[in-house]
């Protein structure tokens, strides 16, 4: 192995160079400390689902799994587990390092973005790939070593800006979590206004997970002309955004909130169960809009049925910390479990790629590989790179550009 103090310039252990197993893959998911359990209990159980039916050679959901062109893939078996990343930077670091340390030879994850740039250099040093679900930063564009299935930030800037001047606003703010998602997404959103003619919105920053700082955010916006509001933040930001927007009259028809889709109605409900937000906040968000990118219908309906088919005694038995799962998520899973199966499917499939070693791929490193895998998954069709995007970017292609209202009722949105 290489000596400990390569290691110790990323502050590995003295194993970080661990060979890798072509059988093992690693899921970095936050499973706890993320205000939504169900929600990420239900990205793992997908993640998970995705190696079942690699192993099955299920073609239902990715009809590549049924396809093989090499002898030896018939016997090629994957495994993988789950490793919590606490919803943070640091959690994702100790993450990646027990991951690398069992032998895994491909990454799922993170979700954060602040987490994937703390990863992926790490990767890149190690050769050992991350593809996410959810990292969906501009400053992760063309990183060695890191791919995601999710579209990127300047995609989704599009579709909001889309949706402001389909209304004819021409003027609006931006309330936006301070980190390497937040922030980079809000200037996106403002250059391309720019860019359609809009007027610069003001962007009001707050740091991630830290009520006084939303709530003292949600007062500056209440001092602002504009009524049109974006918000960029994660569920942990929520009960101090919107608690605050209440008690300021924010959320009684005077505004009107685009929110970005990294939360949704379930999202809210869970706070609501938890004690964080109450139902009278809740309900006044009935309507707030969403725009984005979502996966393709028929794709995720094909999804949809395979899940639906689950139990919550099946998940936990794929992965004991996975128990307590209510039923009623398997008839309506949140969409990111699109992505995070997908982000599964093309690690899967990558390594197959590599233990057939055919002439294409006989040199190529398993990052490579990544890249070069396409198909046809549970978001849609899969592909990396292309016109307009970065070397492990996704193809936005064969996805939805949607704006959604908000029904509390049925937790739908997401």
């Amino acid at each position: 192995s290489e000596p400990p103090d390569r290691c110790s310039r990323l502050r590995m252990s003295e194993r970080c160079f661990t060979a890798p197993d072509l059988h093992k893959i690693g899921v970095l998911m936050p499973l706890t400390d993320n205000g939504d359990p169900q929600h990420w209990k239900a990205m793992a159980c997908a993640a998970l689902l995705a190696v079942a039916h690699f192993n099955a050679r299920d073609g239902s959901v990715v009809p590549a799994f049924s396809q093989s062109s090499g002898v030896s893939s018939l016997a090629f078996n994957l495994s993988a587990r789950l490793y919590d990343t606490a919803y943070t930077p640091n959690g994702a670091v100790e993450a990646f390092r027990v991951a690398q340390d069992a032998g895994s030879a491909g990454l799922v994850g993170p979700y954060r973005s602040a987490s994937s740039i703390s990863l992926y250099p790490r990767g890149d040093f190690l050769d050992l790939p991350l593809v996410s679900y959810g990292s969906t930063s501009v400053v992760l564009s063309n990183k060695p070593a890191f791919s995601r299935t999710v579209p990127t930030d300047e995609d989704s800037a599009a579709v909001v800006v889309s949706a402001i001047g389909g209304f004819g606003w021409r003027n609006f703010n931006i309330v936006h979590v301070n980190d390497a998602w937040g922030s980079p997404y809000a200037q996106l959103i403002a250059a391309r206004a720019a860019a359609c003619g809009l007027n610069p919105p003001l962007k009001i920053k707050f740091e991630y997970d830290d009520e006084q700082s939303a709530r003292e955010a949600v007062r500056t916006l209440s001092k602002q002309p504009q009524t049109i509001v974006v918000l960029l933040a994660f569920v942990n930001d929520l009960p101090g955004i919107f608690n605050e927007a209440d008690a300021l009259g924010l959320l009684s028809g005077s505004h009107a909130w685009i929110g970005s889709r990294s939360f949704s109605p379930a999202s809210v409900n869970a706070l609501v169960d938890a004690g964080r937000i109450s139902n009278t906040t809740r309900d006044k968000l009935e309507g707030m809009l969403q725009a984005g990118h979502a996966p393709n219908t028929e794709s995720f309906g094909l999804f949809k049925q395979s899940f639906a088919r689950l139990s919550p005694k099946e998940c936990e038995a794929m992965d004991p910390q996975l128990g307590g799962m209510e039923p009623s998520t398997f008839a309506d899973p949140p969409e990111n479990t699109a992505y995070a199966f997908d982000a599964t499917a093309t690690v899967a499939l990558a390594l197959r790629e590599q233990r057939e070693g055919n002439l294409t791929s006989a040199n190529l490193s398993t990052a490579e590989l990544l890249r070069r895998v396409s198909f046809e998954g549970a978001s849609g069709a899969v592909s990396f790179g292309g016109e307009g995007h970065g070397a492990g970017d996704r193809n936005v292609a064969s996805l939805s550009s949607e704006l959604r209202s908000w029904r509390q009722e049925d937790g739908a949105g997401e």
